[in-house]
């Protein structure tokens, strides 16, 4: 054995076989050089032949499909097995839970009663004139897209990235849709559909809960006429929590328990 790591030691120590190793050393440099400048060029030349796809003659759907093809960005897998089926149970579940049947006897007869007071009242107030009727401003349409981060979109695809970087042009066209809806009083029905995806509750997997993903214009749309509304409102009264940006339910639970604790005399233990 000693003898033939001896014989292979010197072998590999032998000139001949060191100026074979050099050689093959500079070979497979020099090919890994000229595959990698192939590979190079024929990326090159792919992105040419993408590029000369799109035209003046291009539509605006197959633009944004080309973009989205090469944003690395794989569709989202639905995370159950019939999304569909199980986003139309959970939409009746929630349509009975807050249907008016489920009240008490008086409270329905009481908003029969106020029905058509309420419906006289706001035909009312959509005939008199405001302030707020102005058409929107690309002042409102600036701040409504500014500062929001690309999120999940809606039924069009259509992230806030391509409304944001629209350039004047697409501005104007975006600004002139929305005022269009804001004076004839009506929605695109693409803006009040919402795709409804099941997910699983965190502590109880077979459990879902419905997160409605609904359209960036309509939730930019929703921005500019509730600034609006928040204007001509003014303050709310403090112990409305909802409408009230950085409150949520837990400030609405800690206010009560506090009222609670005070008015009762610390009857509630701090535990």
């Amino acid at each position: 054995m000693a003898f033939g790591r001896a014989l292979a030691t010197a072998f590999e120590a032998s000139p001949l076989v060191l100026d074979l190793k050099g050689r093959a050393d500079q070979y497979l440099v020099a090919v890994t050089r000229h595959v990698t400048s192939e590979k190079h060029r024929i990326q090159e030349e792919a992105w040419i032949r993408w590029c000369k796809i799109l035209d003046s003659h291009s539509t605006l759907h197959e633009l944004w499909r080309k973009i989205r093809s090469i944003s690395d960005r794989s569709p989202h897998l639905p995370s159950h097995p019939d999304s569909v089926a199980e986003a139309g149970c959970l939409a009746r579940h929630f349509a009975d839970r807050s249907a008016s049947h489920n009240l008490p006897q008086p409270i329905r007869a009481l908003q029969e009663q106020l029905s058509p007071s309420r419906f006289t009242a706001i035909q009312a107030a959509c005939a008199r004139p405001d302030p707020a009727d102005c058409p929107i401003t690309s002042g409102e349409l600036y701040k409504a897209l500014s500062r929001r981060g690309d999120n999940v979109p809606g039924l069009d695809g259509l992230t806030y990235s391509p409304l944001t970087h629209a350039g004047d042009c697409g501005s104007e066209r975006l600004l002139d849709l929305l005022n269009l809806s804001w004076s004839e009083g009506q929605l695109p029905g693409s803006w009040k559909t919402a795709v409804i995806h099941p997910i699983p509750k965190p502590r109880n997997p077979t459990a879902m809960r419905p997160i409605s993903l609904l359209s960036c214009v309509t939730k930019m749309a929703d921005r500019v006429v509730r600034t609006r509304l928040a204007w001509h409102l003014g303050p709310l009264h403090p112990r409305i929590f909802a409408y009230h940006q950085g409150r949520s339910a837990t400030h609405c639970l800690a206010s009560l328990v506090g009222m609670l604790r005070g008015g009762w005399g610390g009857l509630f233990s701090s535990t």
